[in-house]
């Protein structure tokens, strides 16, 4: 089961916005990681939902690992670590993996940018693990829509736990409010 609240009106946004080439599975990374898919005539065949953002920013902000984290998002992803994370989400799971965070902060010399890139990794195994199990239809395009270091860090864990020869494109920091906003011109338009 999946539903969409808006996603679609993006879809179809971005479609019209961007160079998008069909069949395609777009990816929304805000408080949900979103995956749709559309084929090869610009239709929407699934979509695939998880909490990740969500569970992120609630891990970030409002538990124990808050005071191991940076207050302000990272210029960049350090990948390394990001991966180091994926690897403890798949082989401990989110609550003990999570945990290592602190663990790094009290024994370890990371810095909290690094602590960073790995809890998105503990979070990014979760949606890996997901995905394999629930959308096997993962496009050999992927158009990701929403926040820059999700996007980079999604872009990394497709490539290496999914598929190597899959294709992202970023499509900005600001795409899915333009999306939304073009779709919705789009659909007025039909409709008149």
């Amino acid at each position: 089961m999946d539903f969409m609240r808006g996603e679609e009106t993006q879809v179809f946004g971005a479609m019209d916005l961007f160079d998008i080439k069909l069949p395609a599975t777009f990816m929304f990374l805000s408080s949900h990681t979103k995956l749709v898919d559309v084929d090869g005539n610009g239709s929407i065949c699934e979509s695939f939902t998880t909490l990740s953002g969500q569970i992120f920013n609630s891990l970030r902000y409002q538990s124990l690992l808050a005071s191991s984290l940076p207050d302000e998002e990272p210029p960049h992803l350090h990948l390394d670590l990001l991966k180091q994370g994926v690897q403890a989400g798949l082989d401990y799971g989110l609550q003990r993996s999570a945990l290592l965070v602190r663990f790094m902060d009290t024994l370890q010399d990371t810095r909290p940018e690094e602590r960073f890139a790995f809890l998105e990794g503990i979070v990014l195994a979760s949606d890996l693990r997901a995905i394999r199990k629930g959308y096997p239809r993962l496009r050999q395009r992927v158009y990701m829509l929403g926040n820059r270091l999700r996007a980079e860090a999604y872009q990394a864990a497709l490539l290496g736990y999914i598929n190597p020869d899959v294709r992202c494109d970023y499509l900005g920091e600001d795409s899915m409010d333009e999306a939304a906003k073009r779709g919705a011109w789009r659909i007025a338009n039909l409709r008149t």
